[in-house]
């Protein structure tokens, strides 16, 4: 019988703590699956949170409105814009209307 070295019996026990999917030394598969879950559902989350808090449009008819406020109403755009998104896509008008 040989010598078994003390780094022998540490690796052994590491292999079947592995092969239970228990937490030892070594990270078990289910483990890993597990932090790659959060990692997915983290970027997700990220991703979400950025698209909600970006402030470009979302859709065509915003874009559109966008780049038409700025052509037309030079340093009013932010303004017009604003006002086209409260009124239904309406531009603004001069003077006084009833």
């Amino acid at each position: 019988m040989g010598v078994i070295h003390a780094l022998q019996v540490i690796d052994e026990h590491q292999r079947c703590l592995h092969r239970r999917g228990s937490s030892g030394v070594l990270l078990s598969s289910s483990i890993i699956e597990n932090l790659t879950k959060e990692n997915e559902m983290f970027e997700m989350t990220f991703n979400g949170l950025v698209r909600l808090l970006d402030r470009t449009p979302s859709n065509r008819f915003e874009r559109e409105m966008l780049t038409f406020a700025k052509t037309e109403y030079g340093k009013d755009w932010q303004f017009a814009y604003q006002h086209m998104l409260d009124h239904a896509g309406k531009a603004p008008r001069m003077g006084v209307h009833e």
